[in-house]
């Protein structure tokens, strides 16, 4: 059946963009939308839910969301804002977008999670299957003064990741990587001990120049070889989340290649300030590969897509659809199960310069 009007991506991703779907007489004039992209290397788990009527959205305050693992009651909430977004509450996002819902629970490979939502007679439910572990087995670190992403006009140096992966053989599976950070430190006058910090958050990576990752986007380097009109008149949508099929390393081992450039490992970038008195003792880097679902890695690849076609009118594609499977409702709920290895510690590099290279950020 095609389903109602609005729905929102957002995802944990918080995307802020509307896709318009296809409504048909005598659908209900408001549900649910329920959005998460759950995994299962965190306890505590955000599904963001608001109500999708014919021409719009609107927030849904105190509605109830109850979770179920492997049939069994984990936990029952209400909405719940962090004492940040109390004071936001009257900013656009919250007002006419969603909430959050929050609850804590452990989630395990091959995991059956089931949410349950209901506000004011309304009522939508979906169900998901964490799938099985992905293998990250290895990473391994070298410097280099040029790294391959540099540009022509200026030259970066960088820290190389090879990553070796190991694929779930006698299946399909979806992946994707991404990197982040953490910092201890000092933030003030005094020693560490006297003004302790700590920061942490996404490290930006390149890794459109390997074939693996790429997964088959387009890349700048195919743009340097433009043969045709239409290559000329068509927006270029490279790979923005980093998720990759098994296709090219189906049931073997693969070693996979990314550059983090030194800027990026840099002080002043690390803790968002140029300020002397904020000062890094230790930097932790954390590896995450995740096997998704293929809803997850479909969804992720629509929103690439979308980035300049099915999300704004193009006479030269079709709208993006992005996929649905919250029944009685509309969004997409899914779980990633997730594999790590950590680097610590990793040197901080001096900043170059005040004007960052651009790098595919996860």
């Amino acid at each position: 059946m095609k389903k109602n009007i609005i729905i929102l991506p957002l995802l944990g991703l918080l995307a802020a963009c509307s896709n318009p779907l296809d409504y048909q007489s005598g659908q209900p004039a408001s549900v649910i939308a329920m959005n998460a992209m759950l995994r299962t290397d965190e306890t505590q788990h955000t599904v963001w839910m608001s109500v999708s009527h014919v021409n719009e959205l609107s927030t849904m305050e105190n509605a109830k969301l109850t979770c179920y693992i492997n049939d069994q009651l984990v936990a029952e909430v209400t909405e719940d804002l962090t004492e940040d977004e109390k004071h936001l509450q009257d900013a656009y996002f919250y007002r006419y977008y969603a909430r959050p819902y929050r609850f804590n629970a452990e989630i395990k490979p091959g995991d059956k999670v089931r949410l349950e939502a209901d506000w004011y007679g309304l009522h939508a439910s979906v169900t998901a299957v964490a799938p099985q572990a992905p293998v990250l087995a290895a990473v391994d670190t070298v410097r280099t003064d040029k790294s391959p992403y540099s540009s022509e006009e200026a030259t970066y140096s960088a820290l190389l990741c090879r990553l070796r992966l190991e694929d779930r053989p006698g299946e399909s599976n979806w992946y994707r990587l991404c990197v982040s950070y953490e910092a201890d430190g000092k933030d003030g006058v005094g020693t560490p001990e006297e003004s302790p910090a700590h920061w942490q958050g996404g490290m930006p990576f390149s890794y459109y120049k390997d074939e693996i990752l790429n997964d088959g986007f387009r890349t700048p380097d195919d743009d340097k070889a433009m043969s045709s009109l239409f290559d000329l008149l068509s927006g270029h949508i490279y790979s923005k989340y980093c998720i990759f099929s098994d296709k090219a390393f189906a049931d073997r081992t693969a070693d996979v290649e990314i550059n983090i450039f030194d800027d990026y490992l840099s002080r002043p970038w690390l803790v968002g300030a140029w300020e002397e008195d904020k000062e890094i003792t230790r930097l932790r880097l954390k590896f995450d590969l995740l096997s998704l679902p293929y809803e997850e890695y479909h969804h992720l690849w629509s929103l690439t897509n979308a980035q300049n076609t099915g999300l704004d009118w193009s006479i030269l594609s079709e709208p993006v659809r992005l996929p649905d499977n919250v029944q009685g409702g509309l969004g997409l709920v899914t779980v990633s199960t997730v594999s790590s290895l950590t680097l610590d510690p990793v040197p901080v590099k001096e900043l170059e310069s005040k004007i960052l290279p651009e790098a595919i950020e996860n």
